[in-house]
Formats: structure tokens, C-alpha cells, sequence
């Protein structure tokens, strides 16, 4: 979204938001991923320091931590792919979950070789 002008993820869920109907998701590399949803977040649950509350309609979830980038090719595919696969869980996993969990998921895509990742990231 840095390349669309915006300065910070909730500049960029904000504007993005009036042309979504139902949701938004913004990632912002090392900064994490951002949500907003049209009916509101107050009924969501969160259950991590990483994810944060921005507004009645948004929240983040910050980056984890990658000691070394190994490979960033593919990261931004495994985020979406970790969110896809934990949302399509939803009696299990809530969206701030899953939301985290894709954080999770790109984070071990860029410490590993070729499409890899941690054989444990979407335990839950």
C-alpha cells in the first residue's frame, strides 16, 4: 500500500474500505496486516498482544519477527494462502486468527528455502 501513496495501514484501511462492500485486508510487510470489516470488529475476540484494535471497524496484527530472510519469493502468496486455509476453518478459527495465522505463515516463508515453511505454523 506504500506504493498506492498511503502513509500507514489504517490510512490505507480507511480509504480502501469505501470501495469494499465487506472487508479489507491490507499487508504492510514488516509491519504486519490490517483488517476492516464492514459490520464492525466489537464482536470479534482477540487473543494476542500482536493483534490490536485500531477502531470499531479495524485492527492489525503485527509482523512476526524473522531473524533472517532467507527467501522473500512466495511470502506474500503463503500469507494469503495461510489466511484462505484458516478463515475456511472459521468454526475454528476466528478472522483476527486468521489473520495472524497468514502473519505467521509469511514470516516462516521468508526464514526458509523455495516454497517452504515451518511444518508447524498452522497448528491451532
Amino acid at each position: 500500500c506504500r506504493t498506492l501513496g498511503f502513509d500507514n495501514m489504517q490510512a490505507a484501511l480507511t480509504s480502501l474500505s469505501v470501495h469494499c462492500a465487506h472487508g479489507v485486508i491490507v499487508t504492510w510487510g514488516e509491519r504486519g496486516a490490517g483488517m476492516w470489516l464492514a459490520e464492525g470488529i466489537k464482536q470479534l475476540t482477540f487473543n494476542s498482544e500482536r493483534q490490536i484494535q485500531i477502531d470499531d471497524y479495524s485492527f492489525i496484527c503485527e509482523a512476526y519477527k524473522v531473524d533472517e530472510i532467507v527467501d522473500s519469493i512466495g511470502a506474500g502468496d503463503s500469507f494469503t494462502a495461510g489466511f484462505i486455509y484458516c478463515a475456511s476453518h472459521l468454526e475454528k478459527v476466528k478472522l483476527p486468527e486468521s489473520l495472524l495465522l497468514a502473519c505467521k505463515m509469511a514470516a516462516s516463508k521468508l526464514g526458509n528455502p523455495g516454497m517452504t515453511v515451518d511444518s508447524d505454523v498452522l497448528d491451532f
